[in-house]
């Protein structure tokens, strides 16, 4: 392929791109904001080193298109990411590329013969010497996973000691090296939540590489030369471990269980995630509302962990059949909670309760009526899409399944094309309609109608039919929740009282077993204080949630199989959702 044809949009010397690159990044936070609950950015990108400072930040790769994303959307500076160069040849998603300033790159997989990327090199050099933001996954493609793709590639470190050989006379050049992690709760589902983090930028400077024995002698050596050769691949060994070690401690990286199948080879152990989430949920039963969702994730990757061990198997099984049982009676941890502190409350008081939800579902949806007649026809086409994605996602040889969702990391991307694609049909048909429509309402006839229409329209376009939309899908949401905290108290009034005890007493039973896992350091994170912890838990746009992998539907990181139903020994069938979704903040506490 031709230069001209990745040629980026024209970008200034400081690091920053000219207004194409924003109006896409804007169109990407909207996308992002607009499907995910919140994204959350752990340390402010602020952080990053300043404008016009050649950065490489290396970030885990999970999720696809969504991935450059959610990252555009929490970084102020330009990031210019490395993508496949086929991507140039898709319809639009080539334009989007091409206008977001990326890098193209040949992937083996998807051109025969010998792959050069002599062009990608030069420039990702190029966007350096002119102080951008340049961003690669070291784990290669995407995939969705509980762990690292490894081996890290390491040919974009290399490219960073040839920038610094190419400015050795430079004695204060760098290229700053900033591994992020990001981490999504329920990766394809909307209103679900997003964690991004910056770690601590570390240098690749002339200092560091004449510590591995360069000289100024050999900025004049080809970088083929073997000297030359031998003291970048010191220095890259160093690098791509320190990135490994960043990224471990900034994204979920859960490895396979003792004794992995096929899948979780690839995949990892979601069963492990599972139960750390549950682990958490009994030690943390109001994570959502004293919890940040940073903590939280810290939470679920540190129990994941420990009861990975051989010594903590049994643990494992008995809150994996602790959960189960949950889910059998239509109940909660929360709940379960909330009963061992007040009491189960009279069945009086539960009706109550029940009608009141039942009644705040009903008002909170006949509000978003107006709403839902614009974005129901796209949320039952989001859903039908999702279901083919999960057909397909189950790949099985002769007999034995070996992955569980090959296709998942996609889901978010289609999803967000489909919404943006919809939602521009729907603005040019809410636009034409009140261009025709608001002159004759408001008598005025001629070229002042016309202007009065277009004024209208550009008004309905671009605020009322987005408002009207957002606030009906947070109704929605929240008529959701009420539906689901009802149905979670007519659980409570079923459950007989012996159940009910027997469920109490196991709770009581793993909360006393898990505590020991609770170590000086992870009580010391738990009672820190960070910016995250001071920001508003609600706003108009965002539900309080009683639980941080809350979502629109009950779904969790079970993700339709990719966790075994029950133990890791049942069989590999599609899973029943971890979360039976709580009610909210004011009914746990009632």
């Amino acid at each position: 392929m031709s230069s001209a044809s990745h040629r980026a949009p024209c970008c200034s010397g400081d690091g920053e791109a000219y207004p194409l690159y924003r109006f896409v990044r804007g169109g990407f936070r909207l996308a992002a904001t607009a499907f995910y609950g919140s994204i959350v950015c752990d340390q402010d990108a602020a952080s990053l080193p300043p404008v016009g400072e050649p950065v490489l930040l290396c970030f885990n790769h999970p999720n696809s298109l969504t991935d450059p994303i959610v990252l555009m959307g929490a970084c102020s500076r330009m990031i210019r990411f490395i993508a496949k160069d086929t991507l140039w040849k898709v319809p639009i998603v080539g334009w989007l590329v091409r206008c977001a300033a990326a890098v193209p790159v040949q992937k083996k997989e998807e051109h025969s013969g010998d792959i050069d990327n002599g062009q990608t090199q030069q420039g990702v050099l190029d966007a350096w010497s002119q102080g951008h933001i340049v961003a690669v996954s070291p784990e290669g493609g995407s995939l969705m996973r509980t762990m690292f793709k490894k081996p890290f590639k390491k040919g974009y470190l290399y490219w960073s000691v040839d920038s610094v050989f190419q400015h050795w006379e430079d004695e204060a050049y760098k290229v700053h090296i900033v591994p992020s992690g990001i981490v999504f709760l329920h990766a394809f589902s909307w209103r679900s939540e997003v964690m991004v983090r910056f770690g601590t930028p570390f240098p690749v400077d002339r200092s560091l590489l004449q510590q591995h024995g360069a000289t100024q002698e050999m900025t004049n050596f080809d970088p083929s030369d073997e000297r030359r050769r031998a003291v970048a691949q010191s220095v890259v060994n160093e690098l791509v471990s320190r990135v490994e070690v960043a990224m471990d401690g900034l994204a979920m990286n859960i490895p396979p269980p003792r004794l992995p199948g096929v899948p979780e080879e690839v995949e990892g152990d979601w069963a492990a995630v599972q139960s750390g989430i549950v682990a958490a949920r009994v030690l943390c039963p109001n994570a959502a509302e004293k919890v940040s969702l940073s903590k939280w994730v810290d939470l679920i990757k540190y129990f994941a962990k420990e009861l990975q061990k051989a010594e903590n198997e049994t643990l494992d099984d008995n809150l994996q059949d602790y959960y189960q049982d949950l889910k059998h009676h239509g109940l909660s941890d929360a709940r379960m909670h909330a009963v061992a502190d007040g009491g189960r409350p009279s069945t009086c008081l539960l009706l109550c309760r029940l009608t009141l939800q039942a009644l705040k579902s009903f008002l909170l949806f006949a509000c978003a009526l107006p709403g839902v007649v614009w974005w129901f026809p796209l949320w039952l086409l989001c859903r039908f899409t999702e279901s083919i994605f999960v057909r397909k996602g189950r790949l099985v040889c002769d007999g034995v399944v070996i992955r569980r969702g090959s296709n998942f990391d996609l889901i978010a991307s289609t999803k967000m094309m489909i919404g943006f694609f919809y939602f521009l049909v729907a603005s040019t048909a809410a636009v034409v309609l009140t261009f025709r429509w608001v002159p004759s309402l408001v008598g005025v006839i001629g070229w002042k109608g016309d202007a009065v229409g277009c004024v209208a329209g550009l008004l309905v376009a671009c605020f009322l039919f987005p408002c009207l939309i957002l606030l009906s899908m947070r109704l929605c949401e929240s008529g959701m929740a009420a539906v689901l905290a009802a149905l979670e108290l007519k659980g409570l009034i079923s459950i007989n009282d012996e159940d009910l005890q027997e469920l109490e007493a196991t709770r009581s039973e793993l909360h006393s077993r898990l505590s020991p896992l609770m170590t000086d350091s992870v009580q010391a994170l738990v009672r820190s204080e960070t910016r995250l912890d001071r920001a508003p838990w609600w706003s108009i746009w965002k539900r309080q949630k009683s639980d941080w992998h809350e979502c629109f539907l009950p779904e969790d990181l079970t993700w339709s199989g990719l966790v075994e139903d029950g133990n890791r020994a049942r069989c590999c069938g599609v899973a029943a959702p971890l979360i039976q979704h709580g009610a909210c903040k004011a009914d746990h506490k009632s």
